[in-house]
């Protein structure tokens, strides 16, 4: 007798939009014809979200719909995948996903043939074109069959078995969070909160298990704001549009395996290759595995070298090819570990030259149009002629932003506050962005065309704040504290900003304010700000000094990179050292995350990519 068809479990919170997307994606799915369970979890029962789970009418199945106290994203997950106990066989969906047509069909398949393979951990809807470890372009090697294995747990859509995930839980039962700690890479070590999915790598490093993944996605994810969604699009995935019958096989026989670096086994590359065989090494050709983590007599790896013992072309895509066919040239090399050089991680151009995928996303670098996007900016006078000098310098911006730039110079009337005058003025502006500049601001130039760029670039930057600076006599731009500090001001609540260099979208304005009596001050202002959209800071360049004083007219761009730059390396490795010429990187101050935006010299569009708090130097 076939099994029970799985059940899809929906994970939800208060993303009602998302949730109702993800939902239609399932109603248009193809099914068997035995009825398919669908339970619809919503996490602090929101009520937008309970809403769309009650009024979603699925066809294919009896629904359930799960109201719960708020748990928390990762006791949810957890509580959700316990359904499994009662069906067995589960499909376990987040919001802000979205399926394909053929997604229950895949992962029934995938339940079926896996179900007795002890190596497997669980099911993958999602198929990774970028890996997480750099991250960097992945594509696995084709061995014949429709599945590849990789020991990372799969959280944008995922399932499981009734003994696959008892094993998890029971492993993750019996050790702490030291113990995981120790067996993560070092790259989700660094990442940020509590999350199931490093506990469940854990779980599968110290098991020696994998999870399947199937050729082409089932499920993609949209990166919208919510709990632990960070990244815009970099993780976005082309979706299977086609029914077809997948060539499976067990993860012992499988030639196409991977560790929790995206790197493929030794065991594994040995199937292709007698090159390396008697040796004890380890694989490092993304080049981003901790010194410790190389714990192998010899090492196949892109880093600098001396002495290596053979080495390989970088001609082919993916890098493994280079090696398996024996590619003549350098950049790879087979080396005794003692004599890995210890550098940066090389770039990612050094893996992939070719003008691919990689060329696409990585090389070059344009930053975006900021076309359409007007900019307001009040300066509140308490004397006449002194907003003049800003005057004069925001009309000297070298871009064609001075056409659209607004600038309002407002006199404050006798016992009249500053931030009162600028706050009345405010809500009178034209233009979609927003921002104050006291008189005497320094304004580097080009500074605001590069925030009408990321305003432009990234449509979930709703306030943006800048590293205060200041133009010293020679007119070279430095920082007024180091970054760490000011991060640390930025993040209290609400956040201690300045005026010049915090701007804003119009619509976030109306939202927080609306008709309503403007904020009485700066701080009010951030407060409701902070309350609804999450603050984004530009660590990159200094751009504006109102504190101290200096005149806008002498300033240059001429930063100096010596401290500031090394504590850019380190918060934003590896992509910081990776290097596309624009690298911008910003902060999301409330957890202290960092963001980097990588820009498509083709397309002028851009991938923001979160990195943890933990990459970043304290104190």
């Amino acid at each position: 007798m076939s099994p029970a068809c799985p059940a899809i479990v929906v994970v939800g919170y208060n993303r009602p939009r998302s949730l109702e997307r993800l939902l239609r994606s399932l109603a248009s799915a193809v099914y068997p014809p035995d009825p398919v369970p669908l339970v619809i979890s919503i996490d602090g029962a929101h009520p937008g979200s309970l809403e769309v789970a009650h009024a979603f009418a699925f066809p294919h199945g009896p629904k359930t719909v799960l109201a719960r106290e708020r748990l928390g994203l990762v006791d949810h997950i957890l509580a959700c995948g316990d359904l499994v106990e009662e069906h067995g066989r589960l499909v376990m969906l987040e919001d802000d996903l979205v399926a394909s047509p053929h997604f229950f069909r895949w992962a029934t398949a995938a339940l079926d043939f896996h179900a007795d393979d002890d190596r497997v951990g669980g099911i993958s809807l999602y198929r990774y074109a970028v890996t997480e470890s750099c991250p960097a372009p992945f594509e696995p090697l084709d061995d014949g069959s429709d599945v590849h294995f990789i020991q990372i747990a799969a959280s944008w859509g995922q399932a499981w078995t009734r003994e696959q995930w008892r094993r998890f839980r029971t492993w993750d039962a019996a050790h702490g969070p030291e113990q995981v700690r120790a067996l993560l890479p070092g790259y989700m070590r660094r990442w940020h909160g509590p999350s199931w999915k490093r506990r469940f790598v854990a779980h599968l490093v110290a098991t020696g298990r994998s999870f399947v993944f199937p050729p082409v996605a089932l499920t993609t994810n949209y990166h919208e704001a919510g709990t632990s969604a960070t990244t815009f699009g970099l993780y976005q995935v082309t979706l299977e549009a086609r029914a077809r019958e997948y060539r499976f096989v067990r993860a012992a026989e499988s030639r196409s395996s991977y560790d929790a670096w995206f790197e493929m086994t030794p065991g594994c590359l040995d199937t292709w290759t007698d090159a390396f065989r008697g040796y004890c090494y380890d694989v490092d050709l993304y080049g981003v595995k901790d010194p410790e983590e190389l714990a192998a007599d010899h090492v196949l790896t892109t880093r600098a070298c001396r002495e290596p013992i053979r080495e390989y072309g970088l001609k082919r895509v993916p890098n493994l090819a280079n090696v398996i066919e024996g590619v003549e040239g350098r950049g790879i090399a087979f080396v005794p570990r003692e004599r890995v050089e210890d550098e940066p991680t090389p770039p990612v151009r050094h893996h992939y030259r070719l003008a691919s995928v990689a060329e696409q996303v990585w090389g070059g670098a344009k930053p975006p149009s900021a076309a359409g996007l007007d900019l307001s900016i009040v300066t509140v006078e308490q004397a006449a002629g002194e907003a003049v000098g800003l005057a004069s310098a925001l009309c000297a911006q070298p871009t064609p932003l001075a056409a659209r730039l607004r600038h309002l110079v407002v006199a404050a009337q006798r016992g009249q506050d500053t931030d009162a005058a600028a706050l009345d003025a405010l809500s009178q502006a034209p233009g979609a962005l927003h921002g104050v500049l006291p008189p005497g601001a320094a304004l580097v130039p080009g500074a605001l065309n590069e925030v009408v760029g990321i305003f432009a670039a990234l449509p979930e930057v709703r306030w943006l704040s800048m590293l205060p600076g200041r133009a010293g006599p020679s007119g070279a731009v430095s920082a007024v504290e180091r970054p760490a500090d000011w991060i640390a001001r930025v993040r209290r609540s609400p956040p201690e900003l300045p005026w010049a260099g915090t701007f804003w979208r119009r619509e976030l304005w109306d939202q927080v304010v609306g008709d309503a009596r403007p904020p009485s001050s700066a701080r009010e202002l951030w407060s409701l700000l902070a309350a609804v959209a999450d603050l984004h800071v530009a660590l990159d360049a200094v751009t504006f000094d109102a504190t101290f004083g200096a005149t806008a007219e002498g300033a240059t761009r001429s930063v100096p990179r010596t401290r500031l730059s090394r504590w850019l390396a380190a918060a934003t490795w590896p992509l910081f050292e990776f290097g596309p010429a624009r690298l911008r990187a910003l902060h999301w101050a409330s957890r202290l995350a960092p963001h980097v935006v990588v820009w498509n010299a083709r397309s002028g569009a851009c991938a923001l990519w979160h990195y943890p708090p933990e990459a970043t130097p304290r104190g």
